[in-house]
């Protein structure tokens, strides 16, 4: 306990508080008096300073795993709905056109950087149709090199079964400093 007598500086904790004290560990070392004895008188602000408090730690992860548990199916549920595929789709060197609509695509011609093309008669409704980047050909006889050239441009273009054009553009996201200045407001 402080000393009464004159007043002074009392630290919490000093260098010959801390030790191990064989006969104190030996008998009950979780006793239930304070392993540091307080300097001064505490004021207790609640009624009861032995009462456990309402929230204990185990209540708090049980409430916090509840969380993480409710986060994960929302997150699982709102994964389960159907996302709007991209029909066209590149994947290394193979091009991925996927006809999700109710209707038959014909005359289908697939251009790549504006020169490269391939043709297709029909894509059927609820297909897809796979090619290898290295079959298109430009006006010339010129094959697509995968390996040494870089995709900018994909279109697909064809006719619906009424009669109406179809096309499609591929939507490339700029990378580099183009995309920085995308990002910032600049203009392409």
């Amino acid at each position: 306990m402080a000393d009464a007598t004159r007043p002074r500086a009392d630290y919490f904790l000093q260098r010959d508080d801390v030790g191990l004290d064989r006969v104190e560990h030996r008998r009950d070392a979780m006793g239930p008096r304070p392993a540091v004895e307080s300097a001064a008188s505490v004021n207790v602000v609640r009624d009861d300073a032995e009462r456990r408090r309402a929230v204990t730690h185990y209540a708090m992860i049980v409430v916090t795993m509840r969380g993480a548990i409710i986060a994960l199916v929302v997150a699982a549920s709102a994964g389960c709905s159907e996302r709007p595929r991209d029909p066209l789709q590149l994947d290394r060197n193979i091009l991925t056109v996927d006809n999700r609509t109710s209707t038959d695509w014909t005359d289908v011609e697939i251009w790549l950087n504006t020169y490269y093309r391939i043709t297709v008669r029909s894509i059927p409704a609820k297909s897809r149709f796979q090619a290898p980047l290295d079959t298109f050909v430009a006006g010339f006889g010129q094959r697509f090199n995968f390996h040494s050239m870089q995709v900018k441009d994909l279109r697909l273009t064809g006719k619906l079964p009424d009669g109406k054009p179809l096309e499609i553009k591929k939507q490339f996201e700029a990378s580099g400093l183009a995309g920085v200045l995308r990002g910032a407001g600049g203009k392409q």
